[in-house]
């Protein structure tokens, strides 16, 4: 890891929600020389990381932001990013360092491109996250053990690489690289989907429950569905921007419900065929989780 590598006197944060405030958490808790710089839109919420003792200082202005803070952390709800990055682009002609966590690339370095923004951007997403949002769920331990993806551009140095790369290193995430194509269908499959599914799952719920009180529920069903108490807003951004991806794997899963329903009706040897197949690539899957 390269987290001795990261050493800007000053970070700034632009929206302090479950990942933004989880970022100035996990630097104020393992980099305390580093000063953290919060802009929110809300003075409670301000406030509110103030007190938590997560950041230094906070602001409402994004030039106050600007005028102090070495590198610039966007961390809001993907359809803002877009206007931000024209807020940034002088930050950014004058030497700024500006990154992003939007969990869909292609849509986001697209806004940023179409802002004008080039040198001094590094794309990226953190794989970290809760069902809970806002500055109260913040967490310094929550990038701990986790992977961060940097999706570079034409544009990005590497040295700009190098340094946001300490920074996560610095939360205690390792960090990979890969085109944002790839991230968007990689994350359409093992992120979206999921989410999608177990929104939808919960919906189909609502029909059956008046006429079944659901009274009991096993650990499957907690699990499954922990993740349909997401944030709305946050959600339908990711839903909407990463379209394309997404489509693309909802169609490989309506082939292979097609084929559960098909297997149920003719109660044959394809059911614990589906399964065993099942279960042999989620086994696969762990091994690359820990060895990758």
């Amino acid at each position: 890891m390269n987290e001795s590598l990261f050493s800007v006197p000053a970070i700034g944060i632009y929206g302090l929600g479950l990942i933004g405030g989880s970022i100035a958490a996990a630097m104020k808790q393992k980099q305390p020389s580093t000063q953290v710089i919060g802009l929110a839109r809300r003075a409670e919420t301000l406030n509110t990381a103030l007190n938590q003792g997560i950041i230094d200082w906070g602001t409402t202005q994004l030039d106050e932001l600007t005028q102090q803070a070495n590198v610039i952390i966007v961390a809001t709800p993907i359809a803002e990013c877009e206007s931000i990055f024209t807020q940034l682009k002088p930050y950014l002609d004058n030497g700024g360092l500006v990154t992003d966590v939007a969990s869909v690339k292609t849509a986001v370095i697209d806004m940023a491109q179409g802002a004008g923004v080039k040198d001094g951007y590094v794309p990226t997403h953190p794989i970290a996250g809760s069902e809970k949002s806002g500055i109260e769920a913040a967490n310094a331990d929550l990038f701990q053990g986790t992977t961060t993806i940097i999706t570079p551009t034409h544009h990005t140095t590497p040295q700009s690489i190098e340094c946001i790369t300490s920074l996560w290193n610095v939360l205690g995430a390792r960090v990979i690289q890969m085109s944002a194509t790839e991230h968007d269908m990689v994350l359409a499959a093992t992120s979206h989907l999921p989410h999608a599914l177990a929104f939808t799952f919960m919906n189909a719920l609502i029909h059956l429950q008046q006429s079944y009180p659901l009274c009991a529920a096993g650990g499957g069903f907690v699990d499954f569905t922990r993740i349909a108490a997401s944030e709305e807003r946050i959600w339908t951004d990711i839903l909407r921007y990463n379209r394309a991806s997404l489509l693309h794997v909802l169609d490989l899963f309506e082939h292979q419900l097609k084929h559960l329903r098909t297997a149920v009706s003719a109660d044959d040897q394809t059911l614990p065929t589906m399964i065993h197949s099942a279960k042999n690539m989620r086994q696969q899957m762990e091994k690359l989780w820990i060895t990758s």
